[in-house]
């Protein structure tokens, strides 16, 4: 479900991602471009971990790149999320739709690596840790 009003919501949180996943373990998304779309790019859920996305391009986005997202701290340890790299990526011109919306964003989240990403043209944030 996409938000009412694209302004009202920090990091453009209820905007879903076009990948999705929960519970992935040792996935990766390499060399691969996602390009004019609506909402973000990638989103991994609760319970993904070691998973590596890189060299990839995600461009003319209508809310971020990446949403790595977790459950808080009090949840089981099954719903976790952490030790995900993102590495290597260009991404530019987000936001185009949901302007609060992030490059890279990390929420409950622990153990990641994000590095080398080149990020441009946001409204917004280019990476938020959270």
């Amino acid at each position: 479900m996409l938000p009412d009003d694209a302004g009202d919501y920090q990091a453009a949180n209820m905007v879903p991602g076009v990948i999705y996943a929960r519970g992935a373990h040792h996935c990766s998304i390499e060399n691969c471009t996602l390009k004019n779309l609506g909402t973000y790019g990638v989103e991994f859920d609760s319970g993904c971990w070691d998973n590596h996305f890189s060299e990839n391009e995600l461009a003319y986005l209508g809310a971020g790149g990446y949403k790595i997202i977790g459950s808080n701290a009090n949840s089981r340890p099954v719903q976790r999320t952490g030790r995900n790299v993102i590495t290597d990526n260009y991404i530019h011109h987000m936001g185009e739709v949901f302007h609060s919306a992030v490059g890279v964003w990390l929420g409950n989240t622990e153990s990641n690596t994000v590095t080398h990403n080149e990020i441009h043209h946001l409204y917004y944030t280019g990476i938020s840790v959270g």
